[in-house]
């Protein structure tokens, strides 16, 4: 059947670590090979991404990443499929003989960007939808927004959530960070530090109480990252205030299984990995009402109702003293087995072969 075909996993987006495109790539490009290896259908499975990038667990073959393919890519075999994990790329086959997968992560733009920049990136991501055979989103919201901005032409739109990223032979580490002592009560947050990510209203629920703040993420905002600390500063509490930077794997671990609440209060996100992760230890979670997010949390996470500062220093004053039980965390734990890399990469698949 696959004899003279080719699937090729594009998974160009790794070149940019520490974000969830690339961990997103990695964790399903795995669950892929490992499919592709108990088929012994490996020979025709590749990964379109650097050569010399050793991550995958499989050893897969490679279709080698250079820049100039953005003007044209190498010749493909009529029948290939190209199955490209990023929405606005600029490295998709045009030609119709190959046959194309596209998964939308967010529509984000059009929260974050006005006027000509988001009519240039819907017209980027409506040139992608043309060339797709079939389009997959990574949550029903994201569907919603895709078949309201764009002309999807009847195209096949599925949906495919997310996995989980938590590695279970990784061993926890405590973070070790200047002024910064876990054995006290701490809000924990994660997430690269823009303001979409929306991180500043948290520093209001440390005012009635005396629980810390850790917030960890690429620090790529220096003006977000400051107006931060002036708002903590203003409140009395930049002392409990400690923005950490990127974290490994086993410091995110303590953290998340430490933590007294892992607050996510992100105003545009297409799925929330770092959700599902927080759901994965059974911690209390306190989420966002928007986009996305209330379809992975579900209704065993809290949610803000505002964040206007005088709700959220109210619910400052009672925030300290919740306590999630044993049965609540059972109920947060057996949510996160609704989202698993195997179980995408199975529907993939099932895409692949269709095709």
């Amino acid at each position: 059947m696959y004899s003279n075909k080719q699937v090729i996993f594009d998974a160009e987006r790794m070149r940019y670590p520490n974000t969830g495109l690339y961990f997103y790539c990695l964790h399903l490009g795995n669950e892929l090979l490992k499919i592709a290896n108990e088929y012994n259908k490996n020979t025709f499975f590749k990964i379109y991404a650097d050569k010399d990038n050793h991550v995958f667990d499989y050893n897969p073959l490679y279709l080698n990443f250079n820049s100039f393919h953005k003007f044209a890519l190498p010749n493909l075999p009529t029948g290939t499929i190209w199955h490209c994990n990023f929405q606005l790329t600029n490295y998709i086959p045009s030609r119709n003989s190959v046959k194309k997968v596209v998964t939308v992560h967010d529509l984000n733009f059009l929260r974050e960007k006005k006027g000509d920049k988001q009519t240039k990136y819907l017209k980027k991501l409506q040139r992608n939808i043309d060339c797709a055979d079939v389009l997959v989103c990574i949550s029903e919201f994201v569907k919603k927004e895709v078949i309201q901005h764009c002309n999807v032409q009847g195209k096949r739109v599925e949906v495919i959530y997310n996995g989980n990223n938590i590695n279970d032979t990784v061993v926890a580490k405590p973070l070790e960070r200047d002024g910064l002592d876990l054995s006290k009560p701490f809000l924990f947050a994660i997430g690269v530090v823009l303001p979409k990510k929306n991180f500043l209203v948290l520093v209001h629920l440390l005012v009635h109480n005396n629980l810390n703040l850790v917030i960890s993420g690429v620090l790529t905002d220096d003006n977000y990252k400051q107006e931060i600390i002036a708002l903590a500063t203003k409140l009395g509490v930049q002392d409990r205030v400690f923005l950490t930077g990127p974290v490994s794997e086993s410091e995110k671990y303590y953290l998340l299984q430490n933590c007294h609440v892992f607050c996510f209060p992100s105003l545009t996100e297409g799925f929330g990995l770092p959700v599902v992760e927080a759901m994965h230890f059974g911690c209390d979670i306190l989420l966002s009402t928007h986009t996305s997010l209330p379809e992975v949390g579900g209704d065993v996470v809290r949610y803000f109702d505002s964040f206007d500062p005088s709700y959220l220093e109210d619910l400052s004053r009672d925030i300290a003293s919740w306590d999630i039980s044993g049965e609540e965390k059972n109920q947060v734990k057996e949510r996160s087995k609704l989202f698993s890399w195997e179980t995408a990469a199975k529907a993939y698949w099932q895409i692949y072969n269709s095709l």
